[in-house]
């Protein structure tokens, strides 16, 4: 009996019917400029797969370029119009009342945006019977919540297992995010089209290249300290996790990544004691609503560390992510390496020789990131620059910043400002002492499910470990990165692989919605993002878009939206900032923890 499932989220609502199960639903989540989209398609297995599978798509019109993750494309038609799939070696065996379901994007020439069949070898075939595939042209995939005062309340659900999302197209869009966030000259291999050149001015106090790196949230400053967090997390993801990036055919696009934000920081590295630590007023910027391209330069002033006006916090984590990123890049480009890790070296040295709060040297970074203390950064910086080189001498540093200023105390959380929680898994994965495990395991009773203790963090009924209002999502996720490192060093691997894979898949929709944009079941469409906010060119671009009750024009694919609140209640409102802000450091511990999950379904941890 063949029937059709109305959405596909697979295993979490998948229809069942009386005897055998066959057919697939298709569909195109999202398309944009009448030349790409964003497809997927479901298959129930209802025979037992052993040693690998072919799936056979028939396209209605000519596909010019597949770009699929969960299988290798194997052969095309000669008219462009059947494409077939084989798997990989993680997903060659696939058990009896599995789904099978993959995203991809797809080329075509203009409208209308191709329909197609999918065929797995070995099942029933309905392609003969009445069922259809759904219609693929909609825009948005079906809601499966119920509304109330325009916001969602997802329903209760059976939490997926770790294969019930497509990681693989999770973790290619999540560096598609950071790709529109680029300033500066773009390269001739721009994916955004909505984006092109922007900040070409940005100059330090004596006319030094500024331009590059990236623009922190939907707003157009360069904050350092946020951006330097971000790269330090995204580099510790891919040393860890190298694997799930090659599995996923992206290790050369995460590189060249992680390297738009190094590139930028060399540049504002302009004296052996001189690091600029911020490009753009907050003030002014946030004053403005419209497109990089097209902001007025000409108050972008560039903010300067010296002796005179240190900071520690800052130096210290562009240390770390330097050093973190000399290791990533160790393997492919040595001299690059060995670049990033001289300059490592250095801001180091100044941080440490100079200290201060970066936010006290520059006040606009005040009014936005403002820094609790800076001797966790040093700690940080000392503790990754002795992995990147074994000199003793840094372990030493890392171990007197940790006793001397309480650093072993239990950390509210992981992010941007406050480095406690994982300077305690690095020095335990470089010591091996118990001390370090021990602060490793204090603070994770905080985060696991079920904890008692009045220090816990709350949960949301659908099982979100819900930290605090403003960017719920990327607590949650830092953590749950932490948590597969943790893992690999032997702390609890069951449970803690349980709680990061949990938290991940909630964030891609095992509530019954995505809060990541252009991604699964429900995504938000209207991010607090104003680029994706603008039409096309020529179109002007203002408030106007700001306020306009309508999805965003262009697809912020990948991006990471804050959250909920502590009910599930979620408002897919651009103007609701908290909820549907977007920023560099959101997507860091998500993209790495997706990658490191990918790791575990490819060797079967």
């Amino acid at each position: 009996m063949c029937f059709k499932l109305l959405i596909a989220i697979t295993a979490l609502l998948l229809n069942h019917a009386e005897g055998k199960t066959c057919g697939s639903t298709t569909g195109a989540s999202s398309e944009w400029n009448n030349k790409y989209a964003d497809m997927w398609f479901s298959i129930p297995v209802t025979s037992q797969i052993t040693g690998g599978w072919t799936v056979e798509m028939e396209f209605s019109a000519p596909v010019q370029n597949i770009q699929i993750w969960s299988a290798k494309l194997d052969s095309i038609s000669s008219d462009s119009m059947t494409h077939t799939l084989t798997n990989k070696d993680w997903n060659k065996d696939q058990s009896a009342g599995s789904v099978l379901w993959m995203n991809f994007l797809v080329e075509f020439n203009g409208p209308p945006t191709p329909t197609f069949i999918v065929r797995l070898s070995g099942q029933p075939d309905c392609s003969d019977s009445t069922a259809a595939p759904i219609d693929q042209t909609t825009t948005e995939q079906p809601a499966i919540s119920t509304t109330t005062g325009g916001g969602t309340l997802a329903p209760e659900v059976t939490l997926p297992d770790s294969g019930s999302f497509d990681y693989y197209d999770a973790l290619y869009k999540s560096i598609l995010f950071y790709e529109a966030q680029r300033s500066g000259e773009l390269p001739p291999n721009n994916r955004i089209p909505y984006r092109g050149d922007s900040a070409l001015n940005d100059k330090g106090d004596n006319g030094e290249d500024l331009t590059g790196g990236w623009y922190d949230a939907g707003d157009f400053v360069k904050f350092g300290h946020p951006m330097a967090s971000t790269a330090t997390i995204l580099a510790w993801g891919l040393i860890e996790y190298r694997s799930g990036y090659v599995n996923a055919d992206q290790l050369d696009i995460m590189l060249d990544s992680i390297k738009w934000a190094t590139d930028y920081f060399l540049k504002c590295h302009t004296g052996t004691f001189e690091f600029y630590g911020q490009v753009g007023n907050g003030g002014f910027d946030h004053s403005n609503w419209g497109r990089p391209e097209e902001m007025d330069e000409s108050n972008r002033p560039a903010y300067v560390l010296t002796p005179s006006k240190p900071g520690s916090d800052l130096l210290g984590e562009t240390a770390a992510a330097l050093a973190a990123a000399s290791i990533a890049f160790t393997p492919t480009d040595t001299d690059y390496a060995t670049t990033l890790l001289d300059n490592a070296r250095d801001l180091y040295t100044f941080a440490k020789t100079y200290e201060g709060k970066y936010s006290d040297s520059i006040p606009d970074a005040a009014s936005f990131y403002s820094s609790s203390h800076y001797y966790d950064e040093l700690g940080w910086a000392a503790a990754w620059l002795y992995r990147a080189t074994s000199e003793v001498e840094y372990l030493n540093d890392a171990v007197d910043y940790y006793d001397s200023n309480n650093l072993g105390d239990k950390p509210w959380a992981f992010d941007w400002d406050d480095k406690k929680a994982g300077l305690q898994l690095l020095m335990y994965k470089l010591t091996q002492e118990t001390k370090y495990k021990n602060a490793v395991t204090t603070f994770f009773d905080d985060w696991l499910p079920h904890s008692t203790l009045n220090s816990a963090v709350n949960y949301t009924p659908l099982g979100l470990a819900w930290r605090i209002q403003w960017g719920p999502n990327r607590y949650a996720a830092n953590v749950a990165f932490l948590a597969l490192v943790a893992a690999d060093l032997g702390i609890n691997p069951t449970s803690y692989r349980d709680f990061a894979r949990d938290q991940i898949n909630y964030i891609l929709g095992s509530s019954g919605r995505s809060y990541v944009v252009g991604f699964g079941v429900n995504p938000p469409n209207r991010p607090h993002h104003r680029s994706s906010s603008c039409h096309d060119l020529p179109a002007t671009c203002s408030w106007t878009d700001y306020h306009a009750d309508a999805p965003n024009p262009q697809i912020l694919h990948g991006a990471v939206v804050g959250g909920p609140d502590i009910n599930d209640y979620f408002e897919n409102d651009r103007e609701d900032f908290i909820k549907n802000e977007v920023a560099c450091d959101y997507n860091a511990g998500f993209q790495s923890s997706v990658a490191g999950i990918i790791t575990l379904m490819t060797t079967n941890k």
